[in-house]
């Protein structure tokens, strides 16, 4: 694994993880016992649930950060969308690793941003806006991966 991209939390992660754990917190220290869990098309609740399920959000983006760091321990068995040879192998190995640490860090951030706008939501008791996370989620992860497979094309062609 190339020196650069560590298993390990960086500073910037850990403070990120903390923040998501505090908005946490504070999210379920305000809101009410019962919150809406799912909006329709026009962004009214259409179902409600125990507050304690708004702790699926922190636990599932920690959760999905970890898999992301601990997938970096695999790199040999990755399906590369190149041939590796002698001459691309190292480099395609660091853009994969790159790759799991620009994902693992739009997790955090991404589920950092949820957090906030369900803060804001019970702060002020609007519902609107919600839809906007299916695009945010779609482009925030599909992105990299756009840029990657063109980073590691134009590396075969050009070793």
């Amino acid at each position: 694994m190339s020196k650069g991209y560590h298993s390990q939390p960086t500073k910037a992660e850990w403070i990120l993880i903390i923040v998501l754990a505090g908005f946490s917190a504070l999210l379920m220290l305000q809101s009410e016992p019962v919150v809406p869990v799912h909006y329709d098309v026009r962004g009214t609740p259409d179902k409600s649930g125990n507050h304690f399920i708004l702790l699926l959000i922190p636990v599932s983006a920690i959760l999905i950060y970890i898999l992301l760091k601990g997938t970096k321990r695999f790199s040999g068995i990755f399906n590369y969308p190149v041939r590796l040879t002698p001459e691309n192998s190292q480099l395609q190995k660091d853009l994969a690793l790159k790759l799991l640490d620009t994902y693992a860090v739009i997790t955090l951030v991404v589920f950092d941003l949820l957090m906030v706008h369900l803060l804001y939501n019970t702060y002020t008791g609007h519902t609107s806006g919600m839809w906007i996370w299916g695009i945010v989620f779609l482009i925030s992860y599909t992105l990299p991966i756009a840029a990657y497979l063109k980073k590691a094309f134009s590396v075969m062609n050009n070793p």
